[in-house]
């Protein structure tokens, strides 16, 4: 995919924009000739620009211009807003999450810092489904850990991206293991708002008992309280 980012250069140093993966139409709107080209070209602005890059007009535009696109809404949307969330904050219930840094990771799963202040780790390989971002938060003294999964969707069917998280919640715990973990999931959709308690589960096998999910609250949030404006697009374009 990085070849997508080299070849001739619109201008300046550094990584090239390769004409072959992207081109501007007839009424001189930015195209790319495949999904691994946008990949590509997310992953460098996730890694390369402010929180913020995903909140221009044009991309609010794009909707617009791509509204019989299913993958092209689903993942317009996500961008948007994990930037929102990173630039300003979430604030629902008893989540209330501050702006913060990116931290983009191009693996399935990143070490989670113990030094790093709160951060939102956000997965580059669209096969991580589980999550779109995880806000983490560290205290060292206190020997705590606060993990805010989100998924973002925009799709009426979904898969169960909790059990899917929680699974690996072993790995991403890694380092963190002597630590008092709190974890709150996060469903940014079209919905009902709301939120409720899930209980510790744990499966008994052959030799020994495992814990399928620790207790976690789960919070419902519906889009206008992330972003009105982009509500307010996918409202005009029938998406919801």
């Amino acid at each position: 995919m990085r070849k997508c980012l080299q070849g001739r250069s619109i201008g300046g140093s550094g990584p090239h924009i390769d004409h072959r993966y992207f081109y501007l139409d007839s009424e001189s709107r930015g195209r790319y000739s495949c999904g691994l080209a946008r990949q590509a070209i997310t992953e460098f602005l996730r890694q390369h620009a402010e929180e913020n890059i995903f909140l221009g007009s044009d991309w609010y535009n794009t909707l617009e211009a791509f509204k019989n696109n299913p993958s092209v809404i689903g993942f317009t949307v996500e961008q948007i807003v994990i930037s929102k969330i990173a630039s300003a904050g979430l604030h629902s219930g008893n989540v209330q999450l501050p702006p913060a840094k990116n931290f983009p990771f191009d693996d399935n799963f990143v070490r989670l810092s113990k030094d790093r202040p709160p951060t939102y780790y956000v997965p580059l390989r669209f096969n991580q489904k589980a999550i779109d971002a995880l806000f983490v938060s560290v205290d060292q003294k206190k020997k705590t850990a606060y993990l805010v999964p989100i998924q973002i969707t925009v799709a009426k069917q979904h898969k169960d991206s909790e059990s899917a998280f929680f699974a690996d919640l072993p790995i991403w715990l890694r380092g963190l293991e002597d630590f008092k973990v709190k974890v709150t999931f996060v469903w940014i959709h079209d919905g009902e708002r709301g939120c409720a308690q899930v209980k510790e589960k744990l499966k008994a096998l052959r030799s020994r008992t495992v814990g399928v999910n620790p207790d976690y609250e789960v919070l419902w949030v519906d889009i206008a309280q992330v972003d009105v404006e982009l509500a307010n697009t996918l409202a005009r374009i029938d998406m919801f």
